[in-house]
This record gives C-alpha cells, sequence and structure tokens, in this order.
C-alpha cells in the first residue's frame, strides 16, 4: 500500500492559501503607493503654488504698472479703468487672483485667472487647506506707480485656491485610477491561479482514485 503524501497538519495549524496572503499584501501595497504618491502630489501642490505666486505677483506689477500713464489717474474718485487682457497669457501659465485698490482703499478691480467657480463642497474644502498649507507668504502685496513715481493704487496677487484644487483633484483621480487598475489585475491574477489550483487538485484527485 502506497504512503498517503497529504501529512495531516498538526493540532493548531491552520492551512495557509498563499493566494489570499499574495492578493492581501499586493492589494496593501497598492494602497501604500498611492498614500505615498498622494502625500507627494500634495506637497509638489503646495511648493508649486508659493512659488508660482511670487513670480506671477512680479509680472503682475509690471504689467499694470504700464497702464497708469496718466499721472492723475489714481486721485479719480471713480474706480480706475484696467485692462485685464495683458495678463491673460499669464493666467495661462500660473492661476491667480489679483486684486487692485486705489488711493481711497476702494476696491478697483479684481479678477481671477484660471477656474473660479465655486465647485462642490470636496473643491472647496481642499481649497481651503490647500490655502492654510500655502499660508499667506504666498501673497504678494506690492505699490503701482505711475510715470513720475506716485502712487497709484495698491496691489495683491493671491493664488487661485479653487483652480488648484481642481488640478490636484484631478491628479489624484489619475492615481486612485492607476491604483484600481493595479488591484483589478491583481483580481485576475488572483482568479486565474485559482482556477489552475483546481485543475490541478482534481486531475491529482482523480489520478488517487485511479491508482486506489
Amino acid at each position: 500500500m502506497a504512503p498517503d503524501s497529504e501529512q495531516p497538519l498538526q493540532p493548531g495549524l491552520r492551512p495557509v492559501d498563499l493566494k489570499r496572503r499574495l492578493l492581501l499584501r499586493v492589494s496593501l501595497f497598492a494602497f501604500g503607493l498611492l498614500l505615498l504618491a498622494a502625500a507627494g502630489t500634495l506637497w509638489q501642490a503646495v511648493h508649486r503654488i508659493d512659488a508660482d505666486a511670487r513670480h506671477s505677483g512680479l509680472a503682475v506689477q509690471r504689467l499694470l504698472s504700464r497702464q497708469f500713464d496718466d499721472k492723475l489717474a489714481g486721485f479719480a474718485p471713480h474706480p480706475l479703468v484696467l485692462d485685464m487682457t495683458p495678463l491673460s497669457g499669464l493666467g495661462e501659465l500660473a492661476a491667480f487672483c489679483l486684486q487692485v485698490d486705489n488711493l481711497y482703499r476702494l476696491p478697483v478691480k479684481h479678477h481671477c485667472f484660471g477656474r473660479s467657480d465655486g465647485g462642490d463642497a470636496a473643491t472647496r474644502l481642499l481649497a481651503a487647506q490647500l490655502q492654510r498649507w500655502v499660508g499667506d507668504s504666498a501673497d504678494y502685496h506690492a505699490v503701482l506707480q505711475n510715470l513720475l513715481g506716485l502712487k497709484v493704487a495698491e496691489l495683491t496677487v493671491s493664488p487661485n485656491y479653487l483652480h488648484e484644487a481642481h488640478v490636484v483633484q484631478q491628479q489624484l483621480g489619475w492615481l486612485l485610477l492607476g491604483t484600481l487598475a493595479v488591484l483589478g489585475v491583481n483580481v485576475l491574477v488572483y482568479r486565474a491561479v485559482a482556477r489552475a489550483l483546481a485543475r490541478w487538485k482534481a486531475l491529482n484527485g482523480g489520478k488517487r482514485s485511479g491508482e486506489g
């Protein structure tokens, strides 16, 4: 009589399902990569927003200063007329919001480049969080002067956090899709291995029954 090749398990030990263990490990690895990639995306976004705001503020100051050719323009009681067309090219490179106040501290112009719609609650929450992370240091404050060097208005340039939140959401969405794709492949591999092992067990069981 041929010895039985299947040895009984020792008391207290349970059979190990290697397929499920592999599925669990790969899934945890994918989620870990997702968290690291999401943290890296947010970190890069914060530093990029801060750097873009500083460069954009200086450029906006120079472009708007060219519009104050009239030395008495800033002393007019009515709002100054500012043309945003020269800033459109800059607004395509970096999303920002600007506000111009005249000498009486009255708002003259407020304009945002990029997406400035309210969005959903998640977008607004992310925008507020980005603003807290970046801080007020990203706001650019400057004085606009005319040709004679007289102060005619005050300028404040700040990042367009709603636009940046949309950008970050898109990046996180792509990361999530990539993670789901990895998990989908993992499930397909798990099912393929499970079917192959089931066939192998069926064939092995048939051979043993034939030998018996």
